[in-house]
This record gives structure tokens, sequence and C-alpha cells, in this order.
């Protein structure tokens, strides 16, 4: 990112401009522009959740699309043929270039690209933003983060399966306790000489966190 001028042609190859918006999102950027990246990840979040931009909130001191609107300056760049190209420069005139300037010059250039409803992200495993094969949803940069996630998901569930097969045991075996006449000295040796598995540092988690109710000790 920088004050140097952004030109839009007519004709010009729209996907690699994605990219280079792309690029700044993911590449860790140089000191002086941490902020401004951090505006434009801001602005970009609030523009794909408005999904209108005449209802899209600018966050905090961010200028708003009219006020955008009021530092563009449009030229008319000659060819060597017969032909002119259209081109656009944001840039505040009167003021020095503020973090959400920079961030603003970014945002124009893909809300003006034809193609930047492709634009994808962030990935919930990797936090990378991408080009999506089309304007069809993709929540994953790549096959490998969708993999990796869906095996992450199997692990989470198969692991909440067996805390709660844990727990259920727990509680059947403290209804043993309950029924059982002085065979055990604390509730807690019931339930781990029963269901060998389950810890003692289990069942004071359990009970810490209200998942299990501990029953009284007996005298």
């Amino acid at each position: 990112m920088g004050t140097q001028k952004l030109p839009v042609y007519a004709g010009e190859n729209w996907n690699r401009r994605l990219q280079q918006i792309i690029d700044v999102l993911n590449t860790k950027p140089s000191p002086k522009f941490v902020q401004p990246r951090t505006n434009l990840l801001q602005l970009i979040d609030e523009w794909q959740k408005s999904g209108d931009l005449n209802r899209m909130k600018f966050p905090q001191d961010c200028p708003s699309l009219w006020q955008m609107q009021a530092e563009i300056r449009v030229f008319l760049s000659p060819t060597s043929s017969r032909r002119a190209y259209v081109t656009w420069a944001y840039g505040p005139r009167k003021r020095a270039w503020t973090a959400w300037d920079h961030a603003a010059s970014w945002f124009i250039q893909l809300i003006t690209n034809p193609e930047c409803e492709r634009l994808g992200g962030p990935c919930p495993r990797c936090g990378k933003y991408f080009v999506r094969a089309g304007a069809k949803e993709k929540t994953y940069c790549s096959r490998e983060c969708a993999s990796v996630s869906s095996a992450l998901e199997s692990t989470k569930l198969r692991r909440a399966k067996e805390h709660a097969d844990r727990l259920l045991r727990a509680e059947n075996a403290i209804k043993r306790y309950r029924n059982n006449t002085g065979r055990w000295e604390s509730w807690k040796d019931c339930v781990t000489a029963s269901e060998p598995d389950i810890s003692k540092k289990f069942l004071t988690r359990a009970v810490n966190s209200g998942e299990l109710s501990a029953p009284q000790q007996r005298r």
C-alpha cells in the first residue's frame, strides 16, 4: 500500500487486480502499513456482512463511500492509437494521508472490480483470503484446509461423545455409591473402582464445572 496512483483501465486483467488485493490481505506488511492493513480488513469484513453497499456500516473514523468519492480524481490516459483509457486515483488533496486513506484506496479498487464477488475468506483454518472459482460460496481456501478442519471437527465430536459417556457412567456409579452401605470410603473411590478409565481428576473437574453433582460424603 502507498500513495502511488492506482489506475483502473477498461479491459485490464481484473483477476490479477483481485489477486493483488488478496496479496495485501495475506502478506505481513511493513511496520508502516500494519494499521492501514488492519483498517482494510475491517472494511472488507463490513462489506462482506452488508451485501449492499448502500447499507454498509463503515467503521469509526473511516471515510464514508461518498467521502471517498470526493477524494477521487479521474484522468484520461491517451494511448499511441486513437483510444484513451479512463483512469482514477484516490488520495486526499489538502491534507496528509491517514491509515484509513490507504485502506480506502485499496477498498475502492476492490469494489470497482467486476470480479469482486469472487473474493473469498478469511479461511476458518488458516485465516487467508483467496479467489473463488465463481460467485458460489466457498468456506475454505483449499482442499487441505477443508480436510484438516473436517478431521479436527470429527475429533472434537468424538471427544465430546466420549466425555458425555464418561459423565453418564460416573452418574451411574454415584447412584451405586448412594445405595451401597459403607463399602467405599468416598464416592470417587466408588466411581474409579467401577470405571477404571475415569480418573479422580476428571471427577473433580466435572464437579467444579457443574457437570456432576457430588453426593454427600459418608461419616
